[in-house]
């Protein structure tokens, strides 16, 4: 039994007295076999669709952001419990029972405009929008959509997805305090602290500026590998390859490096590979040779 070069089992079929089977017997069992893969590949398909389905429902429902569904009349047709929120109605319920998504724009120019960038581009990202809620307040949104359609190229439903503003910008500013907070607690630490891309400094803590006896600025636009001791440059350079590649060893070394006064400091270093702003980085821990050898196992 076989469909679409997947094989499905075998039928067996015996009789118990002569004749032996005549090439109809033949052609007719082989055409009930070729049935009996289509029904088990079809009954597949439409158990895997089933799942499928039902995966992405409860994707839909747990999306964090607004998303409807709309006919191609305007006919809200479907729509998950943060839509539900975002739109301030009572119940799913509720909005689904509104008449058309018209009646959610405030702005019905920029709600043409909408449409028509939908229709010429077949999507729209991020569009600036200011909805009705159930409650008679409004919402300032970024909406995005895209079309859906059928197997004859027809619009059958758009897929809308909107964003509160405030809510995202608030997010931007909360975790720009919060970075904020954290470059001020870093610079408490008594450790030279400092992330290198590319053997540009991006970030350095107020240990570390006083150590080189550079400023942030200065740093900015200066290659690491100036700082490092001639000597040493060809093995830093290697080792950083090696760990950009993935590459495990020991983090721990010392480290000579040249101040902006031109003074040999020793230093030993700790250093890994992390991701900052979405760029690979080596982030490097540091204290004086001197601190070390103080007390060497309370430094590792």
């Amino acid at each position: 039994i076989v469909e679409n070069q997947q094989k499905y089992g075998i039928l067996c079929i015996s009789r118990f007295a002569n004749p032996e089977f005549t090439q109809d017997d033949f052609d007719l069992v082989q055409l009930l076999v070729n049935y009996i893969a289509i029904a088990i590949s079809k009954a597949q398909m439409f158990l895997s669709l089933s799942t499928s389905e039902s995966r992405t429902k409860v994707l839909f429902e747990h999306f964090q952001e607004a998303v409807l569904v709309v006919d191609s009349v305007g006919k809200i047709i479907d729509a998950n419990m943060s839509a539900v929120e975002l739109l301030g109605y009572e119940s799913k319920q509720t909005l689904l029972d509104i008449q058309s998504i018209d009646i959610l724009h405030f702005d019905q120019r920029k709600r043409e405009q909408f449409l028509r960038t939908l229709s010429l581009n077949g999507y729209v990202k991020d569009s600036s929008f200011v909805l009705k809620r159930g409650d008679g307040s409004t919402v300032n949104v970024a909406a995005s959509a895209i079309p859906i359609q059928s197997v004859k190229g027809q619009v059958t439903l758009y897929y809308a997805i909107f964003s509160d503003r405030n809510k995202y910008k608030d997010s931007i500013e909360q975790n720009s305090k919060q970075e904020q907070h954290f470059r001020e607690l870093l610079n408490y630490f008594p450790y030279f602290i400092a992330i290198i891309q590319k053997s540009v400094v991006r970030y350095s803590n107020t240990r570390s500026l006083d150590l080189l006896g550079y400023s942030a600025e200065e740093l900015l636009s200066i290659n690491f590998l100036e700082l490092v001791h001639p000597d040493q440059r060809s093995e830093i350079i290697d080792r950083n390859i090696r760990r950009l590649n993935g590459e495990e060893f020991d983090p721990y070394y010392f480290l000579r490096l040249i101040t902006k006064n031109k003074i040999e400091k020793t230093l030993h270093i700790h250093s890994s590979r992390i991701i900052f702003d979405n760029e690979v980085c080596i982030l490097v821990v540091a204290e004086t040779a001197t601190d070390y050898l103080k007390n060497p196992i309370l430094s590792r």
